[in-house]
């Protein structure tokens, strides 16, 4: 049996921290990832003119560096701005590390594409909002207000029916999942098919590649979301910290 590892802990400092913009007098710094360098620019110069308060800190091109700058940078950003397909993760992992680390910077994502395959699971991950970026004249500007205040957009524009939640919320659903991962022994072969379904492997594939068959997969794949309470794949490989 294998003790599946919590993901970064979350602090009741962290999760206790006053508002960004009561601590800043009103100016809110925000943090701009996007890959490609013409639509960084753009966006850089688009956000700062949509409010005489918004600051840019920093804009880079990788995911990665975004998670350096908002969790270790000595002045971090209030709000991260993150399209959703950049080129060495997606926007949802990018949210989703900096979710798990505690952190309540407000994250608000930006696509060209339809926003709606991203949303529920970009809310999942702890996000407060997504615009299409062909709305962000008038819809990124109450996202990043809000977002900076730890709120979520709900119910309008790019946000219809979705489920984003405050920041305060997100940490405490991930604590608590957190907690529910701690408890759950998982056996060496769920937390094999659990990895095996995190790249994209059909049930098909792993079934042959454990020399067992695709019933003897979902029996193990049912029983490690029942140990995890988690209601689907996706939530299970999340819950187990995969990426």
């Amino acid at each position: 049996m294998l003790m599946v590892n919590r993901p970064s802990p979350f602090t009741m400092e962290a999760m206790s921290n006053p508002s960004p913009t009561q601590a800043c007098g009103g100016v809110v710094a925000i943090g701009l990832v996007d890959n490609d360098p013409y639509a960084l620019a753009y966006l850089r110069a688009a956000v700062e003119r949509l409010d005489a308060r918004f600051r840019m800190v920093f804009a880079v091109q990788s995911g990665a560096a975004a998670i350096q700058r908002c969790l270790y940078a000595p002045h971090p950003p209030h709000v991260l701005v993150t399209d959703m397909s950049l080129t060495d993760m997606g926007g949802i992992d990018v949210c989703a590390r900096i979710r798990q680390s505690g952190s309540r910077i407000g994250i608000v994502g930006i696509t060209a594409l339809d926003p709606a395959p991203f949303r529920e699971r970009f809310a999942d991950a702890g996000a407060q909002a997504i615009v299409a970026k062909e709305h962000i004249p008038t819809r990124l500007r109450p996202a990043i207000l809000r977002a900076a205040q730890g709120l979520a957009t709900v119910g309008e524009a790019d946000g219809d029916a979705s489920r984003f939640t405050d920041v305060t919320a997100s940490l405490e659903r991930m604590a608590a999942h957190a907690d529910k991962v701690t408890a759950a022994r998982l056996s060496d072969k769920e937390l094999d098919i659990i990895r095996m379904y995190a790249r994209h492997m059909t049930t098909a594939d792993i079934a042959e590649a454990l020399h067992i068959s695709s019933s003897t997969v979902h029996v193990h794949v049912h029983r490690a979301m029942t140990k995890l309470h988690a209601t689907s794949r996706q939530e299970a490989i999340r819950l187990c910290g995969i990426r």
